[in-house]
């Protein structure tokens, strides 16, 4: 166990150096060119969009909150398999899926995704906000600590978000993104970061430090 600590703290470290390089980039970015450019629409970006977590900068494409919204939507309709969603939350850099194979593999000794599928197995069959079929574990972020985050990705939620008893929901896809974009709305928050579930894969998408 504190081989795993040890290495979930030195995977922290790496992210978060990461996060500052990214951001430093993105801001000189910025500098230079003033402001960053919506890629579809031509408006202010407010995000970097990508299609996998841990993407080239040059891969993160600039996009504004309709216009990620909209990519969100699709993505997230087309994604056949399942997936627990934190909501979005100020103070962290990237809001990313990753497949629980891809981090079983990366952490065997985390039991991060054994408790994903956990939750996801006791998913309701319809959607609580339209009836639709659920395909997501929506998971509040209210109260969410960097402690909190650390505790999840070495253990899972139900001994880290769960435990505070948050407000969680079955939903579908449309009102999942629904959530996520109402969020981003109310925080104005930005995100050097975010991708969609994809593939077939189980899997999670969380806020993170990296």
């Amino acid at each position: 166990m504190q081989d795993l600590t040890l290495m979930t703290g030195l995977y922290s470290a790496g992210l978060a150096l990461i996060a500052v390089i990214l951001f430093l980039i993105w801001s000189r970015r910025g500098s230079q060119v003033k402001t960053q450019i919506c890629a579809r629409c031509g408006r202010v970006a407010q995000h970097g969009y990508s299609t996998q977590a841990e993407s080239r900068l040059e891969d993160i494409q600039p996009l504004c909150t309709n216009c990620l919204v909209s990519k969100l939507d699709k993505e997230y309709q087309t994604y056949s398999g399942k997936a627990l969603v934190v909501q979005p939350a100020e103070g962290y850099p990237c809001y990313v899926f990753h497949s629980t194979s891809d981090w079983s593999s990366a952490f065997p000794n985390a039991s991060t995704s054994p408790d994903v599928e956990s939750c996801l197995g006791a998913m309701g069959i319809n959607c609580e906000n339209c009836g639709a079929t659920a395909q997501y574990f929506w998971v509040p972020s209210k109260g969410l600590t960097a402690s909190a985050i650390e505790g999840f990705l070495e253990h899972g939620a139900s001994s880290s978000f769960l435990q505070r008893g948050p407000n969680t929901a079955s939903v579908c896809a449309k009102c999942c993104v629904s959530n996520i974009s109402k969020t981003l709305d109310s925080l104005e928050v930005q995100y050097l970061e975010v991708c969609a579930p994809r593939g077939a894969s189980n899997g999670f998408v969380v806020p993170m430090g990296y």
